[in-house]
């Protein structure tokens, strides 16, 4: 919950404020809540320590996403894949070079090493904070302007959207969070296989984000979330009646990819929709994504456990 907040007012302050320093803030934001972290005594302290740590990351999303957009008007879905390619191939290299380091470290060391790219980053953006441009200062973010923004999702239109972000990320973290376990459980799959067949899922959704992005700059937001959509489902579908482990998880792979190929259109769709106070409007859409996710993700385990 604190990072989906975090995400939508962290948003906030780049309409008003100069990008380049806010960016450098998350990223050493990012590297003392690890250190911090990793000198913990005990559960509780570590575990908040952690989420403080991740706030600083669930705030730079919106506002560098933000910047993105608002510097290529025309290539919203293209850039805002690229900006995705990063952070899912993390998602897939992180925990195995994180599972090397504990074979030979300690968690807490292991913890400190993890820091030292976001750190190196933060030396990086202070040395070119000054060089991002920024935004007009008459176009800071005013109380009547989040009226509008509010007005805008409220109405029939903005609900649909929100409706269908919302299952969007329902199914990709239900996908996600269950596919794992139950190629575990049902299919008989050692973890190194069911690691290889996740990280295929990651992997293809992310060379593909940056194509699909720019296709959908081109031909339309609106078919490529419904095609993509309807091929998910028919994806899943397929797993559900085949008869063969190997045909069900690369159906259930194929589709994931299709779903995380097609976030960076559904990214691009909602922030056209609002057309201007672009990391406001991405800060509401991660917050709604992390609640969805949740929402999906939670539902499965729930009738998994039953």
């Amino acid at each position: 919950m604190p990072h989906s907040l975090i995400s939508l007012r962290g948003s906030w302050p780049i309409e008003c404020v100069k990008q380049g320093r806010l960016l450098v803030a998350t990223f050493w934001w990012v590297t003392l809540g690890y250190l911090l972290a990793s000198q913990a005594p005990g559960f509780w302290s570590l575990a908040i320590l952690l989420g403080v740590a991740g706030m600083g990351d669930a705030a730079w999303h919106p506002i560098a996403t933000g910047m993105l957009v608002r510097q290529m008007p025309n290539r919203k879905g293209q850039v805002l894949g690229v900006h995705a390619v990063g952070g899912t191939l993390a998602e897939v290299l992180s925990p195995l070079l994180v599972g090397f380091l504990l074979a030979t470290m300690d968690w807490q060391s292991v913890l400190q090493v993890s820091v030292i790219p976001t750190a190196l980053m933060g030396v990086v953006f202070t040395v070119l904070a000054g060089r991002i441009p920024r935004r007009q200062a008459s176009a800071a973010i005013s109380r009547a302007d989040l009226v509008t923004f509010v007005r805008q999702w409220r109405s029939v239109r903005g609900l649909c959207l929100i409706g269908g972000l919302a299952t969007y990320n329902m199914a990709l973290f239900a996908l996600m969070t269950m596919s794992p376990l139950f190629a575990q459980r049902s299919l008989g799959l050692s973890p190194a296989q069911t690691g290889v067949a996740f990280a295929s899922a990651m992997l293809l959704g992310s060379v593909g984000q940056p194509l699909i992005g720019r296709i959908s700059d081109r031909s339309g937001r609106v078919g490529i979330f419904a095609l993509g959509s309807v091929t998910a489902a028919a994806l899943t579908g397929g797993a559900l009646v085949i008869d063969s482990s190997l045909g069900t998880i690369t159906l259930l792979t194929g589709a994931m990819g299709v779903l995380v190929a097609i976030r960076s259109s559904v990214l691009a769709m909602a922030v056209d929709y609002v057309s201007e106070r672009e990391a406001t409007a991405l800060g509401f859409i991660f917050c709604n994504a992390r609640w969805g996710g949740r929402a999906g993700g939670g539902s499965r385990r729930f009738r998994w456990g039953f």
